[in-house]
This record gives C-alpha cells, structure tokens and sequence, in this order.
C-alpha cells in the first residue's frame, strides 16, 4: 500500500525489493504469474491517532465502523506526489520480478 505517511510506506524500505523478490521468486518456482496491486485507501484510511487521510476533497466519510472522518483535500502537488509514490512502487515491484 502507497502510504501518506512516509516512513509508512512500505516502499519505501530498503529490504522492499528483497521482501517481493522472495514472494515472486516462490510464486514463479511452480510456473506461475504474480501480480500486485498497488494502492491507497484515500478517504477511507484514518483512525484514531492518525492524520487525516488524503482524498479529493474534505467530504465527512465513513470508514466502516460507523466513524466519519474529514479528510485532507489533496492539493496539486500532493496529487502529483501520490502519483509518483504508485510508480516508484511499480519500479519497485519491478526489479522485484512482478509479472
């Protein structure tokens, strides 16, 4: 998952290529494809102690457990980043061996 927070996103780790290397290199063992999908939950992700999430504009959301949530309306710039947060995780997934 492509995570607002920074030191949240899994990507962003050193050991990431080595982590799904190992999933993708089990998976093709026995002829297989593997592919990932590459997220982030937008309004629906928040919590208590959290910051607010990201989403396209501050519209109170429900997040499943019968919270409501504002989120944070992404400006241009933190569009612009999410999107380049999804392709540094696909070049990751990549190198990674993802089909």
């Amino acid at each position: 998952m492509v995570h607002v927070q920074k030191d949240l996103h899994v990507f962003n780790r050193p050991e990431a290529v080595d982590c799904f290397k190992r999933a993708t290199d089990a998976v093709h063992e026995y002829g297989a494809k593997i592919v990932f999908q590459i997220c982030n939950l937008g309004a629906q992700m928040g919590g208590f102690g959290m910051p607010a999430p990201w989403a396209p504009s501050p519209v109170l959301t429900p997040n499943g457990n019968f919270d409501l949530y504002c989120p944070h309306e992404m400006t241009k710039d933190e569009i612009k980043e999410r999107i380049d947060a999804h392709a540094h995780a696909a070049a990751i997934l990549k190198k990674a061996g993802a089909d």
